[in-house]
């Protein structure tokens, strides 16, 4: 199974269109965080590792073929009022493509990549049944139900399965609970209100038990979660005998779609472990794996007339921050 996950940054409106989501003060904050890091570099043209994909080509095709390192833009070029809410849709878009790439490339039982497409896709702070939307229903498919229309945008999960029999078996504020392959998956949002509080934390695991009437087999998203380790302390103290494991990255973050930068952190200036997959030893024979993926994309809606040293003029895009979370993909037989 592949199972992808990206938090965007949104707006507490209760308007779930675009708008809400484009140019926000965290995905801002994140691209000039990006943006001095390169400048500091030999190479201040090169920081992503970023895949394109010809537009308009069947999505469920799977490329071959190198990367290519993109230039990051200017600094301000995520600031409020530099993208529309239709210009963010089609960014979002490019990158959910970029995630089923990366899946492909995910090395399978033979250590070569698998070239499976994603099983499950879930969006974090966005409501793509939203009319806005619509263009990303050709890549991923129709979402599975659609969060209350009183529901904040930034408290919003839009679920594309692949498979018609994935379900969702219950939702609130800060998490939607899936079932796919007869295992339990729980995406979280922790509300930043609670997260600080070991027990406010605990108590939000176990009332979705509560209204599921079953465990999770695996929980993952943005957890807000201030210190290594607190969620998988919060998940064991609210479901004992289920053995939760952070999956663990390593001692540092190697993004999948980043070139020659390394993270501690998940968050805006990448010290934070805010988005983590944790797991049930007692129903994984085998512990998952996880690649993360940056928080950048190409910006697809403002392509750039470049100089080729071969003297003639193409068209590139550039870099920018679309949120201030990275994402993921759990991979598991």
């Amino acid at each position: 199974m592949l199972i992808g996950y990206q938090s965007l940054n949104s707006s507490s409106s209760s308007d779930h269109g675009a708008s809400s989501t484009a140019d926000q003060h965290f995905a801002n904050l994140t691209h000039r965080n990006a943006y001095k890091s390169v400048s500091d570099m030999s190479d201040p043209d090169a920081m992503d590792f970023v895949l394109e994909y010809p537009q308009g080509d069947d999505t469920n095709a799977i490329y071959a073929g190198p990367s290519a390192l993109k230039k990051t833009a200017r600094p301000n070029a995520v600031a409020r009022g530099e993208h529309t809410g239709a210009q963010l849709v089609t960014n979002v878009t490019a990158k959910a493509e970029q995630f089923r790439q990366i899946a492909a490339r995910i090395p399978d039982a033979t250590g070569s990549g698998n070239g499976s497409l994603l099983d499950l896709m879930v969006l974090g702070e966005i409501d793509t049944s939203h009319p806005d939307w619509q263009s990303i229903h050709k890549l991923l498919g129709q979402p599975l139900g659609a969060p209350d229309h009183g529901t904040k945008t930034c408290q919003a999960f839009s679920v594309h399965p692949r498979s018609t029999s994935t379900k969702i078996l219950g939702q609130d504020t800060g998490w939607v609970a899936v079932e796919l392959a007869s295992r339990m998956i729980v995406f979280v949002h922790v509300p930043n209100s609670i997260a600080k509080s070991r027990n406010c934390v605990t108590e939000f695991y176990k009332k979705i038990i509560s209204k599921v009437g079953r465990l999770p087999d695996l929980v993952m998203g943005d957890t807000n979660q201030r210190t290594k380790g607190f969620t998988e302390e919060c998940l064991n103290a609210s479901y004992q005998n289920m053995n939760y494991a952070t999956i663990d990255p390593g001692s540092t973050i190697h993004a999948s779609d980043v070139y020659g930068r390394e993270h501690v952190g998940t968050n805006s200036n990448g010290k934070m472990m805010y988005d983590v997959a944790v797991y049930s030893k007692a129903h994984f024979g085998i512990a998952p794996t996880m690649a993360y993926v940056s928080q950048f994309g190409v910006d697809k809606s403002k392509p750039v007339a470049r100089q080729h040293v071969g003297g003639y003029e193409y068209i590139d895009h550039e870099v920018v921050a679309l949120t201030d979370h990275m994402g993921m993909i759990v991979h598991y037989p």
